[in-house]
């Protein structure tokens, strides 16, 4: 992480780090090894009603650039050398 810039983190912070991925681990491994789908716990991003901090999980995605779905409007071959 040196190379990166980032600041030093404290021991403090390794250690809730590393409590959480062990905690994302064994959630895995419970989900893996469970005999039927629902037997298994949840995933993280399906445990919460869709936002954390005001922002949401998941949402559906864009309808893209303006000129993209031009392309996708227009009937015949487009012009120019688009790919």
């Amino acid at each position: 992480l040196h190379g990166f810039g980032f600041r030093e983190a404290s021991t403090d912070q390794v250690d809730a780090v590393e409590a959480a991925l062990r905690s994302l681990e064994m959630d895995r491994a419970d989900r893996i090894s469970a005999d039927a789908g629902q037997d298994a716990p949840p995933p993280p991003a399906q445990r919460t009603d869709g936002m954390v901090g005001g922002v949401p999980l998941r949402t559906k995605r864009t309808g893209g650039s303006g000129w993209v779905r031009s392309l996708l409007r227009s009937v015949g071959v487009p012009v120019g050398d688009v790919q």
